[in-house]
């Protein structure tokens, strides 16, 4: 990727419950050395809120990816915005989209 502090967005979509742990705070690490100050990260997917799922679809799906790979599966919002804290990013607000998705946005100061 790019020289640090080389990006105004970063844009992820269905990262953290497809992958390790690790590949989300693969993820933070990133983004805290690539955006530009005040730069955004958006990252798309089925999160967990509170521990809770949006959905019994989204409770199956979680089921079966755990299946496949105990370290696969849905995120709690909180895990993911302490992660994305831990490297310096700004967590601003988490929005509902269709299909019980969410978006969070981070920032970086």
């Amino acid at each position: 990727l790019g020289a640090g502090g080389a990006y105004d967005v970063m844009y992820v979509v269905n990262l953290c419950h497809i992958a390790p742990w690790a590949a989300t705070e693969g993820l933070m690490a990133a983004a805290a050395r690539l955006l530009k100050p005040s730069g955004t990260l958006l990252v798309y997917g089925p999160f967990k809120v509170d521990g809770g799922f949006s959905s019994e679809g989204n409770k199956g799906f979680d089921e079966r990816l755990r299946q496949r790979n105990p370290e696969w599966g849905y995120r709690d919002v909180k895990e993911v915005q302490d992660a994305g804290a831990a490297k310096g990013l700004a967590f601003k607000e988490a929005v509902e989209v269709p299909a019980n998705n969410l978006v969070l946005l981070f920032a970086k100061p």
